[in-house]
């Protein structure tokens, strides 16, 4: 059994709709959100892809030669991949502002 994604899907957007969100912290963070969870389905969907033709392909040149060449998925995954790490950092940068803006007192006043 692998790591289930919703839980924690579901905790952002409790977050981002709870009534003491910021508006423009609300839309960057479901935003964000929404942007991760379409890397996600794009790196399920390369992958699958590379599963299925494999990491090298044979095609063949101009002279009917067979030449081996890296799967172009493999590099459109390693990319998907690495956007979707800087959009999780920035989503988790979000998150986290959220909460931590919670438990701050509020500005020029006491609590």
């Amino acid at each position: 059994m692998g790591y289930d994604v919703r839980a924690d899907i579901a905790a952002i957007m409790a977050t981002a709709n709870a009534p003491d969100t910021d508006p423009a912290a609300r839309f960057a963070l479901i935003s964000t959100l929404s942007r991760y969870q379409e890397q996600l389905r794009q790196l399920a969907e390369i992958k699958s892809s590379i599963d299925e033709h494999g990491a090298m392909l044979t095609m063949r040149d101009s002279y009917g030669r067979a030449v081996v060449i890296e799967n172009p998925a493999v590099r459109s995954y390693a990319r998907t991949t690495q956007q979707a790490n800087a959009t999780a950092g920035k989503l988790l940068k979000l998150y986290n502002s959220i909460i931590n803006s919670r438990q701050r007192p509020p500005a020029g006043g006491k609590e």
